[in-house]
């Protein structure tokens, strides 16, 4: 995972800052198509595969997880047509729009491969897998960005990447249970009616205002700034980038203990592990937060002269990094089955803050301030969606 926060950070040194910007761009509209996650079905996988293999239910573990990757592939063809049509998406062309597509499909066919490794509580081979894809992607995309400067290649050769090793990943899960893929196939393409689409479709909603209220500010970021200024804006991104790594990391292993114990010790037992995570990664966040910004302000001056313009960001995305590193309330809502309650939440606290800043004038300001208050903008909306999400929790903890 430290490999792949390093990477933004290697592309930042090596593209121009006008190339960097059209590469963090492509990066949001990736990382905005995962989060259809497969129409819901990738929530839905990480909730019930544990729960499965735990009663030996093997067979309908796997097929659920070929049923959401086929989902997924489904859902990039017509995303992919957004760039027949010409139609410009935070500044991408055609060619631009379909790489970009292509690379978040990557990545969503990896969640899902990795799904099972998770679920059986195996850290190391979810890690060793990590690694593999890390050590490729990083080392491929270092080499075409270094040799070609062109952010548009570099996205499509780390989405090949990607491709290469979730399909790797899938063909050992299958070998390794003795299932012929084309057996699991067909079994998966006969299910697709028996699947409770009004829940997975109820995830997916909650994925994606949860995404809309964590990258909303970059968005705006990318439609309103000029290209210089994206550029600052992205390199400070990076920050939130690692965090939300960070917490990937430690969701994989949190996550699936977290449904193991709500099937079989209930809620109160699941409820406990959430608020000792959440708690404890508050703590080393805040204890971590003021080295960090020393030693980013440090690094920059050393060999980010012409990104020093960000630092005014950085406190800002620290204080938001900690409290996204730490917020275990929304994973324990899901395998709580409110996912409707969390749906419900996230929207509101965004259309509440949205619409208070909106009406206020906040984001009424010279260019040379709007990316502070969008910056101040996500810290609101973070922090209002912890409260609100940690006090659901709490309400139902038994």
């Amino acid at each position: 995972m430290g490999l792949m926060m390093l990477r933004p950070l290697l592309m930042a040194r090596i593209l121009a800052p006008e190339e960097f910007a059209w590469y963090s761009a492509g990066l949001l509209l990736s990382s905005t198509f995962s989060m259809l996650g497969a129409l819901g079905l990738q929530s839905m996988l990480q909730r019930q595969m544990p729960m499965n293999l735990i009663v030996g239910k093997e067979l309908a573990a796997s097929v659920l997880m070929i049923q959401a990757m086929v989902v997924a592939l489904v859902c990039a063809v017509p995303a992919m047509g957004l760039g027949l049509t010409g139609l410009s998406v935070v500044g991408l062309e055609a060619e631009g729009v379909m790489i970009a597509i292509l690379h978040g499909l990557s990545q969503q066919l990896f969640v899902l491969a990795t799904v099972e490794s998770r679920s059986r509580g195996e850290p190391l081979r979810f890690s060793l897998q990590n690694l593999s894809r890390a050590t490729l992607v990083v080392g491929g995309a270092v080499i075409v960005a270094w040799q070609l400067r062109s952010p548009t290649i570099t996205l499509l050769v780390e989405g090949l990447l990607s491709l290469m090793v979730s399909w790797r990943i899938t063909g050992k899960i299958l070998d390794a249970n003795s299932i012929r893929f084309r057996m699991l196939f067909n079994l998966a393409i006969r299910g697709m009616f028996k699947i409770r689409w009004l829940d997975s479709l109820a995830l997916m909603l909650v994925m994606l205002v949860a995404f809309a209220l964590t990258n909303l500010d970059r968005w705006l970021a990318a439609s309103w700034l000029s290209t210089s200024q994206f550029a600052l804006y992205a390199f400070a991104w990076i920050l939130l980038t690692a965090s939300q790594s960070v917490q990937s990391i430690i969701n994989s292993s949190v996550y699936p203990s977290l449904a193991r114990r709500y099937a079989t010790h209930g809620r109160a037992a699941s409820f406990s592990l959430a608020a000792s995570a959440s708690i404890v990664f508050l703590g080393f966040g805040a204890i971590l937060a003021w080295p960090v910004n020393y030693a980013l302000s440090a690094v920059i001056s050393a060999w980010f002269a012409e990104y020093a313009a960000s630092r005014p960001l950085f406190p800002i995305f620290i204080a938001i990094g900690v409290l996204r590193v730490s917020n275990f309330w929304s994973s324990y809502l899901i395998i709580a089955g409110q996912e409707r309650l969390l749906l419900l939440i996230n929207t509101l606290v965004g259309l509440g803050v949205s619409l208070v800043w909106f009406t206020s004038g906040m984001f009424e300001t010279d260019g040379k301030n709007l990316y502070l208050q969008l910056a101040w903008f996500a810290l609101v909306l973070t922090i209002l969606h912890y409260f609100c999400a940690l006090c659901a929790a709490f309400r139902f903890r038994r």
